[in-house]
């Protein structure tokens, strides 16, 4: 769980995006993790990282308010990995 970090939070639309990094050495599987911000937008992952690696992940539309709002990332089993709050 301690292997993903969020390397950056792009709120600004147009082009939002998350990107998230692997830090650890070894693959990890974040297929049915979640990111949900304060109000209900929801994005269910699918998808591994290789160690090392990183992944944007786009949004369109507008999900991250310019504002202030947050970021949770939650493993498969619910548990709070990352809150992030700007």
């Amino acid at each position: 769980v301690g292997c993903i970090k969020l390397v950056e939070l792009n709120y600004i639309d147009p082009g939002e995006y998350v990107l998230l990094e692997n830090i650890c050495s070894f693959p990890c599987d974040l297929d049915g993790w979640t990111i949900k911000d304060d109000a209900t937008h929801l994005n269910v992952l699918d998808f591994s990282l290789s160690e090392k690696e990183k992944k944007k992940i786009d949004y369109e539309g507008r999900v991250w308010n310019d504002v202030g709002d947050s970021l949770y990332l939650r493993d498969n089993s619910g548990l709070l990995v990352i809150f992030y709050r700007y």
